[in-house]
């Protein structure tokens, strides 16, 4: 089973007072979520298992300002592409090569697409299908 795993700030997912069970708050759209041409950026992982996140995690903080701690979590990349959403294979920003072929867009994204995505990540989250790794 193949995941699609990327960045977050896992605070941001948590509940928030005044929302209904289910109800992602903007927040969390807008900072994890923020797109570039109407794509978001994810790294391919074969698995969950240790060192396939921590594939992804050396991809994204080889590029990062800062080394202190990360937030991952992953979605399956089979329910992106059952609800239609488009996964386009691009190269990933990262100085480790053997990486680069792992980074995926998914592209075109709309509001509802977006939300749709947005959907699974809390959905993740919520199952606990999300690692934090500090330095």
């Amino acid at each position: 089973m193949t995941f699609l795993a990327r960045k977050i700030n896992r605070a941001k997912w948590d509940p928030v007072e005044g929302f209904a069970d289910g109800e992602i708050a903007a927040d969390a759209v807008t900072v994890d979520l923020r797109t570039t041409g109407n794509t978001l950026s994810f790294w391919t992982c074969a698995s969950a298992a240790d060192e396939e996140i921590n594939a992804t995690v050396l991809a994204l903080m080889s590029v990062a300002e800062r080394i202190d701690k990360i937030d991952v979590t992953w979605i399956q990349d089979a329910e992106v592409r059952s609800r239609g959403l488009a996964v386009v294979k691009t190269d990933g920003r990262t100085p480790v090569e053997s990486l680069r072929e792992r980074h995926v867009d998914i592209a075109r994204l709309d509001l509802h697409r977006l939300g749709s995505v947005a959907k699974m990540i809390s959905k993740a989250v919520a199952d606990n299908q999300h690692r934090r790794l500090t330095n």
